[in-house]
């Protein structure tokens, strides 16, 4: 019953875009814009009929992905017969939120395309976003679909567990700073892009080093995935 109550609620919120967009849909103008630059500038437009697309794939997306999350046990090996941590079903209720906010922002900023402020926020969303998941990184228990799913993850409980500390503290931190820079267009331009390859590199190649440095025990994997199960 709690479970019927969570998903009712959850699916709601990812709907929310696609109602707002039917109390809108007389206000908006015959063309919207469906693209923008990193600064918020419209670069594309479309028909306003477009947003049904685009937000309903988004609202379908979203649900999705927290179906895949909270039931990841009853499909993925790694998970099978495992319950799901508290931490990987928060990462897929905060993803509705974030799936949901964007669409919201998105809608705005076509209903009043003159006031940039509303794609601006944008930038923003996604620093909290990254700021959030690497809050739960840390907690992500090995499997097949969330995460740094690298050859040595997959291979090594050691490896997984260590490689995401790395990448929570990482992505914390660069969320944070994606955050902060939204409210300063120039050094958002020059620095977003370099913050997203550092946070996603870095774990990559902290992971290979691990790989490195123990491949060469005999047994070494087998024994360790043994340990950090029974952990």
């Amino acid at each position: 019953m709690k479970n019927s109550v969570q998903h009712f609620l959850v699916c709601f919120i990812a709907l929310t875009p696609l109602i707002y967009l039917g109390t809108i849909w007389n206000h908006l103008p015959a063309r919207v814009p469906t693209h923008f630059d990193i600064n918020g500038t419209p670069n594309d437009y479309s028909s306003r009929s477009s947003l049904w697309l685009i937000i309903g794939f988004l609202s379908i997306v979203s649900i999705g992905i927290y179906f895949l999350i909270f039931y990841i046990n009853k499909i993925d090996p790694k998970r099978a017969n495992k319950g799901v941590p508290t931490g990987l079903r928060n990462i897929a209720r905060g993803t509705t939120v974030f799936m949901a906010l964007l669409g919201i922002l998105m809608l705005r900023s076509s209903l009043h395309p003159e006031q940039l402020d509303n794609i601006r926020y944008i930038p923003t969303l996604i620093g909290l976003l990254f700021l959030f998941l690497g809050n739960y990184m840390f907690r992500v228990r090995p499997n097949y679909f969330v995460g740094f799913k690298l050859p040595w993850t997959l291979s090594s409980n050691y490896n997984w567990k260590k490689t995401h500390q790395i990448a929570g503290i990482l992505w914390f931190l660069g969320g944070l700073f994606i955050a902060i820079l939204s409210f300063w267009e120039i050094w958002l331009d020059r620095l977003f892009l370099p913050i997203v390859l550092l946070i996603v590199i870095v774990p990559i190649a902290y992971s290979f080093s691990l790989f490195l440095r123990r491949k060469d025990i005999p047994g070494y994997f087998d024994e360790e995935n043994k340990r950090e199960e029974n952990s």
